[in-house]
């Protein structure tokens, strides 16, 4: 479909349209949040305990805090999200909750967790609208071989690793009411993932996302990922309790839905590009709205087929066309509230463990065996991969570390398992930790390795320097 005419009647129909939309969306949103939260406005400007004062404040003090350790961590070589995780895992009963309960208990009420852990779920979805549009499926197109090779490897043997440890362990973590397969299968889940944005975000601090050792990694870890959220949705089907058949329903459902997404994209090209030609200010906005109202849609409706929301804002982005300008304003501006919204997320994790109190010495020796287990194989796997594709030893050792960067997505993964009720708080708390590790591990040891130079470094071939 094209949109080459800009005439007032055309357009007008346009913003009817969208306008409607957007009061549909609306409306959608106060259904839920009302059906949610069982009466919103009573509580939040009564004179209960939620007090929309007291809701501000502690959303003030998270995002300031936020900020401020994000500046700290960046400060010491590491991306803002190591420090604002480290600050919303301490904001929790893990260290103010033990130093002065009182006051920790006032500015975070229990009655408001509801409430910041639905701002944060809006943030989280607009976290994987921007994963989607940031990972550039076109690069797949070079070195087809090598990344298929880097990033199945690199994604599967730690899934059969976390397989086996999952094994191990489900006698003590497992709930008692989960199904054995959906949590064996969500364990290796957690053990594959690697963060796709925190990992840009590092190579971009050190001058590498213009090498193509930097897009090798990039692109590997985007295919990585879109293996682990496909793996995902089978253990979510398979943990809601889908006999076999409703499980196979589910994927073609997703399945038939990715296609008419796919097929939906020259269109949304169309219409963007349209926009994107009107004269006046307000197709920025139109823009910002329809990218809005895409990503709630797909998530919703991911959501309903049985599937998590986090995968319909994921492909949302994935369909938005590139290279379009207003989309990119859209994107930036999506960037932003994720900025402001994200230290909410890493809040409402850290207000859900208490690694003081709750990890036991037992913990403590799993959580060492599950660092190890996900540090080397990943890096393991990873290395041997791209040595088995002739690239240079420090190069391949260079890929394992970038691979082995979990961050954010890791903590998406983690809290949809504890809030479906797949793993408890306590192996939550030993997966969290290891995320930790792992990504607080990667700048310095891409830093040790000294990484510099625009090419991939190859063996030899025949006396050649191959490229």
């Amino acid at each position: 479909m094209r949109f080459e005419s800009t005439t007032p009647a055309r357009r007008s129909v346009v913003l009817l349209l969208v306008a409607v939309a957007a009061v549909v969306a609306t409306g959608v949103l106060v259904w839920w949040f009302t059906v949610e939260y069982a009466d919103p406005i009573g509580a939040l400007f009564g004179t209960g305990d939620l007090l929309w004062w007291r809701l501000l404040t502690a959303v003030a003090v998270i995002v300031l805090a936020g900020w401020v350790a994000g500046y700290a961590a960046e400060r010491m070589g590491q991306p803002r999200v190591i420090g604002e995780i480290f600050v919303g895992i301490l904001l929790g009963p893990t260290l103010f909750g033990q130093l002065a309960p009182g006051p920790q208990q006032f500015i975070f009420a229990p009655g408001l967790m509801p409430y910041l852990s639905g701002i944060a779920s809006v943030g989280v979805a607009l976290f994987m609208l921007i994963i989607g549009a940031e990972v550039s499926f076109g690069q797949l197109r070079d070195g087809q071989r090598m990344v298929g090779l880097v990033a199945v490897s690199m994604f599967a043997v730690p899934v059969l690793c976390g397989v086996a440890a999952a094994l191990l362990l489900a006698g003590h973590y497992r709930p008692d009411d989960v199904n054995p397969l959906a949590f064996v299968l969500f364990v290796g889940v957690a053990m594959g993932v690697t963060a796709f944005p925190v990992l840009a975000r590092i190579l971009r601090d050190r001058g590498l996302v213009g090498t193509r050792l930097g897009v090798l990694g990039l692109v590997s870890a985007g295919v990585g990922d879109l293996l682990a959220w496909c793996l995902l949705a089978v253990t979510i089907a398979v943990a809601r309790g889908a006999s076999p058949l409703g499980v196979l329903v589910t994927i073609g459902a997703a399945v038939a839905f990715v296609t008419a997404a796919l097929l939906l994209r020259p269109w949304l090209r169309g219409l963007f590009q349209w926009i994107e030609s009107w004269q006046g200010r307000g197709r920025g906005a139109v823009a910002i709205l329809l990218v809005g109202l895409l990503g709630l849609s797909f998530a919703w409706f991911t959501d309903y087929i049985g599937v998590h929301a986090i995968f319909g804002a994921f492909l949302a982005g994935a369909v938005l066309p590139r290279g379009i300008p207003v989309v990119g304003s859209a994107i930036r501006f999506a960037t932003a509230l994720v900025l402001a919204a994200m230290p909410l997320f890493f809040a409402t994790v850290g207000f859900r463990i208490n690694l003081v109190v709750s990890v036991s010495t037992t913990d403590l020796l799993v959580c060492v065996l599950v660092i190890v287990v996900a540090a080397v194989s990943k890096i393991g796997a990873t290395t041997v991969a791209a040595r088995v594709g002739r690239i240079a030893w420090r190069d391949s050792l260079a890929l394992g570390v970038m691979m082995n960067c979990r961050g954010l997505t890791e903590l998406v993964v983690l809290s949809t398992g504890l809030t479906l009720g797949i793993i408890g708080a306590d192996l939550f708390a030993i997966f969290v930790v290891m995320t930790l590790v792992t990504t607080t591990m990667t700048a310095p040891l891409l830093g040790a390795l000294r990484l510099n130079g625009p090419a991939v470094q190859r063996e030899p071939e025949n006396g050649v320097m191959a490229g």
